[in-house]
């Protein structure tokens, strides 16, 4: 008999293609996770910011990000400048002990010397709970280990929050910004991005994650 945990850990990064991971994640949750979960749209949105070029559809995240929260706006700048080099990880460990040390934020904007990081949350919470998760994640040993990095929550439009942060609303705005001038171009190559697009528009305007 094989042990699966086991199996997942001896297996080669490049064995671990992306619906792996997904699959792999899911199967080991205690709780078996609904598609209504906030873990699955998050996985769909970064889906997309990995596979949609950078300049059609993360740099127009960023400035937009950087228009709604001014104080952030260095390191908004410096990714942006950096935008060559970035990669979108997926829920980025906090790096700490004990029983805390899978804690994770949920999304990773890396560049070379500066990074975002991005807690998501498809439902209304209590506001002082969110702070301190944000809090956490702000001290934690991984937050600024390696270079600076600024963290903001992607947030249903009613959340009372009042730090750095946008909106389901907002990000939608984006992704049809950028679904719209992708399809302008008329180019069959970005077929793709296209329906990738077009999918996550669909899914966050009925899974109703926005209001």
């Amino acid at each position: 008999m094989t042990n699966e945990s086991e199996d997942w850990k001896n297996l080669k990064e490049e064995e671990k293609s992306y619906t792996v991971r997904v699959l792999n994640w899911f199967h080991f949750k205690n709780n078996r996770q609904s598609w209504l979960k906030e873990e699955v749209i998050t996985w769909e949105l970064i889906r997309l910011l990995q596979i949609v070029p950078s300049k059609c559809l993360l740099k127009n995240l960023l400035i937009k990000i950087k228009d709604k929260n001014s104080s952030i706006n260095k390191i908004i700048n410096s990714i942006i400048d950096e935008i060559d080099t970035i990669k979108v990880e997926p829920y980025p460990l906090l790096g700490l002990n004990g029983n805390k040390k899978k804690s994770r934020s949920d999304i990773g904007i890396e560049t070379e010397r500066f990074g975002l990081w991005i807690e998501v949350k498809t439902q209304i919470i209590n506001e002082e709970k969110l702070k301190e998760q944000i809090k956490k994640q702000k001290i934690s040993p991984y937050f600024n280990k390696d270079k600076s990095r600024a963290i903001i929550s992607l947030i249903p439009e009613n959340q009372n929050y009042k730090e750095e942060k946008i909106t389901w609303n907002n990000l939608l705005d984006v992704i049809k910004e950028s679904y719209k001038s992708i399809k302008n171009e008329n180019n069959k190559m970005f077929g793709g991005y296209e329906t990738m697009l077009k999918e996550l528009i669909n899914r966050i305007e009925l899974r109703n994650c926005f209001k």
